[in-house]
């Protein structure tokens, strides 16, 4: 599906309602006319596959052409997947048991599959341990996980809330390392890691963004009130303030005081040679964010995305996650 493609799905699935709520608030934050707000939307919708979301979220009334045109929208994002990423391979990574089997190597971490049938390995999967984190396969966005102590229940009675609760994906906890934790220390906070696979197996990093929990939440999702700062991929330095789902924008951590803008993500080259590396795994599936935890012992792969978000790394100003570093990193 191209342009044309993607002009038609959006036009019979618009929601004209919002477009025309979000041509007014561009209205009030531009100065444009709400025709002419809505005019421009149509406009990035049609040469730049923009949704009016992106229009919105990237002030694309603030840009010019040049600028509009490299910014990864939907349109391009959604494209970019449908032709890099392979159909058959894409339930190994939605599915969080396959992405284990297949990628175990690179957990760093304990991990069991339950199947109502064998709580005798549970019981010796948990002996010793203080805590465990437990994942429903069908949810995502951090929905349903919890971290348990199993200490506090007796065998059975933990494996049978476990199967009716259907969180079947049972791991050791990773513990990440101090400098990590300092920031947030509640939740495994994550590196976002954007790869591209060219035509001839280069990998190449095409965005980063650090993930980060709060308000005492277990998961760093930001759909789960997680907050996220773009990386410079260069440096691994974080150059600009972290924001939340509102829109709020954070220089230190709202919980622990603990800087963020102008922190350097440690051991940075190991880490992007780290997530080449996992790309290189199944190379059916060439566009992937991998988030990855930085442990006291090195890096460990919690999951991995098979539809790279195009939102929450890119600062068109600054020339961040644009779509043009996609292209360049096909060329190798």
């Amino acid at each position: 599906m191209g342009k044309v493609g993607f002009l038609i799905k959006r036009i019979a699935t618009l929601d004209y309602k919002n477009l025309m709520k979000t041509a007014g608030e561009v209205h009030e934050a531009s100065g444009k006319s709400r025709i002419s707000a809505f005019t421009d939307i149509v406009k990035c919708g049609m040469k730049y596959q923009a949704g009016y979301m992106d229009y919105k979220l990237f002030k694309m009334y603030e840009l010019s052409d040049e600028e509009r045109a490299k910014i990864l929208t939907r349109g391009k994002n959604d494209a970019y997947v449908r032709r890099l990423n392979d159909k058959e391979y894409v339930g190994i990574f939605s599915d969080k048991a396959e992405f284990n089997k297949h990628f175990d190597k690179y957990l760093c971490r304990e991990w069991i599959l339950l199947d109502g049938n064998n709580e005798a390995d549970f019981a010796k999967f948990i002996q010793n341990k203080e805590q465990i984190i437990v994942k429903p396969l069908g949810l995502c966005c951090g929905k349903g996980i919890e971290i348990l102590d199993p200490r506090k229940y007796g065998i059975h009675e933990l494996y049978e809330y476990l199967i009716k609760n259907q969180s079947y994906l049972v791991e050791e906890v990773v513990k990440q390392s101090a400098e990590i934790s300092a920031i947030y220390p509640s939740s495994v906070n994550t590196i976002r890691i954007v790869t591209v696979l060219s035509d001839n197996n280069v990998p190449s990093i095409v965005g980063a963004y650090m993930r980060i929990g709060t308000g005492g939440n277990v998961v760093d999702n930001f759909n789960h009130g997680g907050i996220t700062a773009p990386i410079n991929i260069k440096t691994g330095k974080i150059e600009h303030k972290a924001r939340n789902k509102s829109n709020v924008y954070f220089s230190n951590h709202p919980d622990t005081n603990a800087q963020i803008l102008g922190f350097t993500i440690p051991n940075w080259s190991g880490l992007t040679d780290y997530a080449k590396s996992l790309a290189l795994v199944m190379p059916k599936m060439r566009y992937v964010g991998w988030d990855i935890c930085i442990t006291e012992k090195g890096f460990a792969v919690i999951e991995a995305n098979e539809y790279p978000g195009n939102d929450l790394y890119q600062i068109p100003k600054e020339d961040i996650g644009t779509a043009n570093l996609i292209e360049d990193a096909l060329k190798k």
